[in-house]
């Protein structure tokens, strides 16, 4: 399986927060792993994609990603989004 970040982007005060959208490709259903720099947040997707809505402020990146066959190598997890 691959996953890829995208999205994010910089808020003003008063302004919706962006999205960030994680593309998947594998096997559904997926077991998603992203983190926001701080906090690491495990999904179950049954989709090509996942998007995270009104993203709080940080930097998000998947650290693992598991399909129905097996799991994703560090170089398939790909992309960042960062929301200021």
């Amino acid at each position: 399986p691959t996953a890829a970040v995208s999205g994010g982007g910089t808020v003003c005060a008063g302004d919706p927060l962006p999205s960030v959208l994680f593309t998947l490709s594998g096997a559904v259903p997926f077991n998603l792993t992203y983190t926001d720099g701080t906090t690491p947040t495990t999904v179950t997707v049954s989709g090509a994609s996942y998007q995270l809505q009104d993203a709080p402020t940080g930097t998000y990146t998947v650290t693992a990603l598991s399909d129905a066959n097996c799991a994703a190598e560090a170089g398939d997890l790909t992309g960042s989004a960062t929301v200021t």
